[in-house]
């Protein structure tokens, strides 16, 4: 399964984005350049399906926050998807428009899935245009509003199901050491939230898939010397997390949480992320921070493998990251401000020849700045 084209218009800094994808993207630019902001578009459709679009736009500061700021203030924002699922291809698409003061209304919303198991393509769509039900087939009973996703309230039928639980399955990552390493209380949800901060939770349920867990202990290994395991504990009514090293010959040591530095407790994050199975894509925020630049190979090398059973999106400033021989150029995308507003493309051909040819490897690309939109120049009045 995956989110094979992104279309994003006026969400927070990016003006116009539109982006074939494949199983592994790396975004790479300045800081401010809106990196963050395009990964957080695929957070918010989560959000706004697996809670409701109230919830989402209020987690960013409602929809003015939202909405591309301009000197013509755009009432619109745009997101739209192309999905490649199990048995289905699908397209879905919203645009939220503002209203007076805070208030917002879906202005369109859009999902057609075309089924890829009979003779004859077989599509169920709707269209709603501000809290009316405009199309539907097959004929849909559910209620609408303008004030949420129609997708919600049909997550129960046919075709739709399959695209409701891709987009609800998407997660975006930037883990939080502090959160980490505090104890928790037992979380039972199936995805590792944003901040890791259920990391004992994810680890023990990946316990069923036994494979992915022992990749991540393996990686974990390469990236910290000496630690051999790390397991999730119960200490009374909290859960924390128990790292065994390798301090002698003879005996492995345990070290809670509490006690790891913050480079092993995110490089533990990004590899769960990136590892565990409830997810369809795994956005990754820098995942490099913290890292001696020494282990940014062992990570990119987590992360392509990881990329083979799941969709991993990427933002970076790290050289060492992209030097890895096994990053195809044509996973990178470049991310630039260009008079206060955010473009995303692929890196020039040119460019992907040099890295391909192995002239020149990405990371030293990237050091070189030549992988960052040329500047444009204002004409002279």
């Amino acid at each position: 399964m995956l989110l094979t084209r992104l279309l994003v218009r006026n969400y927070k800094s990016l003006g116009k984005v539109d982006l074939e994808l494949g199983s592994l993207a790396v975004f790479v630019g300045p800081n401010g350049s809106g990196k963050s902001n395009l990964l957080d578009a695929l957070r918010f459709v989560s959000d706004a399906l697996s809670v409701n679009l109230d919830y989402a736009l209020r987690e960013r500061g409602g929809i003015n926050e939202v909405r591309r700021r301009s000197s013509g203030r755009p009432n619109n924002f745009r997101i739209e998807l192309n999905l490649s699922l199990k048995r289905w291809d699908a397209k879905y698409a919203f645009d939220i428009e503002a209203m007076r003061g805070y208030d917002y209304q879906v202005a369109r919303e859009e999902c057609r899935v075309y089924s890829l198991e009979t003779p004859l393509t077989q599509e169920h769509h709707f269209v709603v245009e501000r809290g009316s039900l405009k199309e539907a087939s097959p004929k849909l009973s559910a209620a609408t509003t303008p004030q949420d996703l129609y997708l919600r309230a049909v997550s129960a039928e046919r075709g739709f199901n399959e695209v409701f639980d891709f987009l609800t399955r998407i997660a975006v990552y930037n883990p939080n050491p502090a959160a980490i390493r505090n104890l928790q209380d037992p979380d039972a949800y199936h995805i590792l939230r944003r901040d890791g901060s259920n990391l004992p939770g994810i680890l023990r349920q990946m316990r069923a898939a036994p494979e992915r867990l022992e990749r991540v202990q393996e990686f974990l290994s390469k990236i910290v010397p000496g630690v051999t395991k790390v397991e999730p504990v119960v200490l009374g009514p909290k859960e924390t997390l128990h790292f065994f090293q390798r301090m002698d010959n003879k005996n492995d040591w345990r070290f809670y949480a509490s006690s790891m530095s913050d480079g092993t407790l995110r490089a533990l994050a990004v590899l769960v992320a990136a590892f565990q199975t409830a997810v369809t894509v795994a956005g990754v925020e820098e995942p490099e921070v913290a890292l001696h630049p020494g282990s940014a190979f062992v990570l990119a090398d987590a992360l392509i493998e990881a990329s083979e059973s799941r969709q991993i999106l990427l933002t970076t400033h790290s050289p060492d990251l992209l030097d890895h021989e096994h990053l195809s150029p044509d996973s990178l995308y470049m991310v630039g401000m260009r008079r206060g507003v955010s473009e995303v493309r692929p890196i020039p051909k040119e460019k992907k020849e040099l890295i391909q040819h192995k002239l020149f490897t990405a990371g030293e690309l990237l050091r070189q700045r030549q992988l960052e939109l040329p500047v444009v120049q204002d004409a002279l009045l």
